[in-house]
């Protein structure tokens, strides 16, 4: 194979049958992007050539990798709670500089959440369920019954409101008629005498009706009639025969 080193002669001197044969590779490029860098490639020669031709050319021209750069964040959003504990939001972009030309992109989070509004809301007092009716309070005749809620389903808290109504409601019971003891009247006036003389009765009468004994109540003691003497003088008759024979003589 003929030898196609590169062998410059001395000057003014070209041995016959020198030959210059293809271009060789390009050299690596000056520059790797965006820049005007250069390579060049020379001619092989068989022999002693002078005068080698080489040739150059721009190189490097494609544009290099731009990693990507976040932006500042933006403003928060509103809060989407206005209390009892809600979320706001702000977002940045990966355009300080945009990733271009197989650049990195932007590490890390595009996206930034805090809370926000973390005061409590204020809750309105609810009320429980009745309680049942209480015992009646009395053990006969009319009583009352009561029964109870209470403003704690839930609690009023945090400023809210408390609950309307009342806390209590009654009504009236009955667990049996209560049982009355009799008492007496008044007198009535004594009747006339039944006798004009010798000795009579007078009678009055009261009556067990103020009250009268009901549902097993106790009747009055004592008795319905009250008598007492009348016109105990003597009857003329009774007189006469009284006296003496010789008196009447």
């Amino acid at each position: 194979m003929p030898d196609r080193t590169v062998c410059l002669c001395p000057v003014h001197s070209s041995p016959s049958g020198s030959q210059l044969l293809e271009w060789g590779a390009w050299s690596e490029c000056s520059a790797t992007c965006e820049s005007n860098g250069t390579r060049y490639r020379r001619r092989s020669c068989v022999g002693c050539c002078n005068n080698v031709p080489t040739e150059t050319e721009i190189c490097g021209l494609q544009a290099c990798p731009v990693h990507g750069s976040w932006a500042t964040w933006g403003q928060y959003s509103t809060c989407d709670k206005s209390c009892g504990g809600g979320w706001k939001i702000r977002y940045r972009k990966c355009n300080n500089p945009s990733p271009s030309n197989g650049g990195e992109p932007c590490y890390g989070d595009s996206v930034q959440p805090t809370k926000c509004a973390v005061t409590n809301c204020p809750v309105d007092g609810g009320w429980s369920a009745w309680s049942a009716y209480s015992m009646c309070s009395e053990t006969c005749g009319q009583g009352v019954q009561i029964k109870l809620r209470t403003c704690t389903n839930p609690i009023p808290r945090y400023g809210g409101n408390g609950c309307v109504g009342s806390t209590n409601a009654t009504r009236s019971c009955q667990l049996r008629e209560c049982s009355v003891n009799g008492s007496w009247g008044h007198w009535s006036h004594f009747r006339p005498c039944d006798m004009s003389c010798g000795g009579g009765l007078q009678m009055r009468l009261r009556k067990c009706d103020n009250p009268a004994p009901l549902h097993g109540g106790l009747p009055c003691p004592g008795q319905v009639i009250q008598t007492k003497a009348c016109n105990t003088q003597p009857c003329p008759d009774q007189m006469k025969s009284s006296l003496s024979p010789n008196v009447i003589g």
